[in-house]
């Protein structure tokens, strides 16, 4: 079996040759099974998917960071005129096609139509992701715009809400979620107003969130105990390259995941911590 997967890595470095393809094939040999996250390690997640190679919020960026070894894969929810999601950072479409227009102001048929720069594919609906995506690969929801109702729906019938995350920017938009579904798990950010344990956890309590982001280094490994017994957990944002001394932290601070802009080095990292 070995010498078939060492075969076929050889066979697709001659087809593609340059430096993405051959990284993603050499990290591909550590590719997880079939089961949701049964990679060891903390869970990682691929910010816009595989971003730095692939057009960003796209099908293809998303199904190469999975297939190199990613749990989950950050996408970017905006609604469309006609009220249906597609996968957007922006609130216009300029940046990532060329093209010019809000969102908000296009209906679905025109949005999936519009190819995304540096890709062979368009803008997908949040809809052909769900139909598309593997049963094991996680999502990490940006809800930035829409229904909470239909964003519940959808995830019910695509039977995701056991492996999604949820981010939101304002309180009613948790209460609203956990009002639909209790076992919804969303993620938020503290204010910057909070500034002792106890407010935190206060917070915490009062918001019912699941997750929360920051940066990796704004909170002690104190807290981070103390949010764990108080059933929150931390998953930091890695802007930028990866880098070896961000892996040793999440080491040392026992994280249960992170999202990065880098995947790739981290997935060999874990691949080398963990392959025991």
């Amino acid at each position: 079996m070995l010498v078939l997967l060492l075969l076929l890595l050889l066979k697709t470095i001659r087809m593609f040759r340059n430096k993405y393809f051959i990284a993603l094939a050499l990290v591909s040999l550590s590719f997880k099974g079939d089961d949701f996250h049964s990679a060891k390690g903390p869970i990682i997640v691929a910010h816009r998917g595989l971003h730095s190679s692939l057009p960003e919020n796209s099908i293809e960026g998303m199904m190469a960071a999975f297939h190199a070894g990613a749990d989950y894969v950050e996408m970017d929810l905006r609604y469309s005129k006609d009220s249906s999601f597609v996968l957007m950072h922006d609130r216009s479409i300029d940046r990532t096609t060329g093209r010019k227009g809000l969102v908000a102001d296009l209906n679905l048929a025109q949005l999936t139509a519009i190819p995304l720069k540096g890709g062979h594919t368009c803008i997908p609906s949040f809809e052909d992701v769900l139909r598309t995506a593997p049963k094991s690969l996680g999502f990490y929801l940006d809800f930035k715009a829409g229904s909470e109702a239909h964003l519940v729906e959808l995830m019910k019938r695509y039977h995701i809400i056991e492996r999604s995350v949820v981010y939101v920017y304002q309180l009613e938009q948790i209460k609203k979620l956990k009002a639909l579904d209790p076992t919804i798990k969303v993620m938020s950010g503290l204010p910057d107003s909070l500034k002792t344990l106890d407010e935190k956890l206060s917070f915490l309590k009062k918001t019912q969130l699941d997750y929360i982001d920051g940066k990796l280094r704004d909170f002690s490994k104190y807290e981070l105990i103390s949010f764990e017994k108080a059933g929150v957990k931390f998953w930091p944002d890695l802007d930028g390259k990866a880098n070896p001394a961000d892996w040793d932290e999440i080491l040392q601070l026992e994280l249960d995941g992170f999202q990065t802009d880098d995947p790739l080095p981290f997935i060999s990292w874990r691949h080398s911590s963990f392959s025991f």
